[in-house]
């Protein structure tokens, strides 16, 4: 994904996030799996430096505790890129 994609990915995880609802909970879990999926076309983790960009940009660190549940040590590395 580029830096836009990965973007609009994170302003629609915020979305979901923010819906406080069972619905918006399932929607934003079962998106971010599909993401943290490797095998997946939306797989969005290989670029974690844009990734940690986007989510500084969005002030969303707390995403990367939701990451961690599918892929702890991507999120280990999310956390350092995304405190420089």
């Amino acid at each position: 994904m580029r830096k836009q994609e990965i973007g609009n990915v994170v302003s629609i995880l915020l979305k979901y996030h923010e819906e406080n609802t069972i619905d918006g909970r399932v929607n934003f879990m079962s998106f971010l799996e599909g993401l943290c999926d490797s095998e997946s076309s939306s797989y969005f983790l290989w670029d974690l430096d844009t990734l940690a960009n986007a989510l500084r940009d969005q002030n969303a660190p707390y995403l990367i505790d939701e990451i961690a549940k599918y892929d702890y040590q991507a999120a280990q590395q999310l956390n350092v890129l995304y405190d420089k």
